[in-house]
């Protein structure tokens, strides 16, 4: 419990956002021995799309996962509770296939909420053997999440995760209706 204060403390020195994130990340991997750790926001807007939002770990980053990071908050987020596997890739509660090919052996996953509303996840991996989470583990990243979700409310910068930014063509359209011709470098850079 004593890490889970200090962590708090430090939590609540910091405002940087980007910072918060890697010290959230870094700490559950850190602190449950995990090998991979995410952070999955939902969008503030819509209160739909799921997107990574920070990504420690070896094989986190790789585009064959994104699947499995989705399916897993996705069934965090329908059922309304934790997700703890000790291998993800014989789990009933999942389709096999979508896992094919990957490494990832153990998983947990929990909400991060405020006032009752989910705003994300926070899912652990271990491809290793003889890594698996265990039910202690989850209830302790439960606790974990529950002192890390007040720090990661900036609904601001939780925006420009999701915002793409429009295309050249359109920026040049929407700037060129209302008298604005330029088309160097420059200009569409500006």
């Amino acid at each position: 419990m004593e890490r889970l204060v200090a962590l708090a403390e430090a939590l609540g020195q910091q405002n940087d956002f980007d910072e918060i994130l890697r010290v959230v990340a870094h700490q559950a991997a850190s602190l449950l021995n995990a090998e991979t750790a995410l952070i999955m926001m939902i969008n503030p807007q819509t209160h739909q799309t799921v997107k990574a939002i920070f990504k420690t770990g070896s094989n986190v980053a790789e585009p064959k996962y994104h699947g499995l990071n989705l399916e897993i908050a996705g069934w965090v987020a329908k059922h309304r509770r934790s997700l703890l596997s000790s291998d993800i890739q014989q789990d009933s509660r999942f389709n096999k296939k979508h896992f094919r090919g990957l490494t990832i052996k153990s998983v947990m996953c929990v909400a991060l909420r405020l006032e009752g509303v989910m705003i994300g996840s926070l899912l652990l991996s271990n491809q290793k053997q003889g890594g698996e989470f265990s039910e202690k583990d989850i209830a302790y990243l439960e606790k974990f999440a529950a002192i890390v979700a007040p720090f990661l409310r900036n609904v601001q910068k939780i925006r420009q995760y999701f915002v793409a930014p429009l295309p050249e063509a359109t920026l040049l359209a929407k700037y060129g209706s209302v008298g604005l011709l330029g088309k160097s470098k420059v200009f569409t850079a500006l």
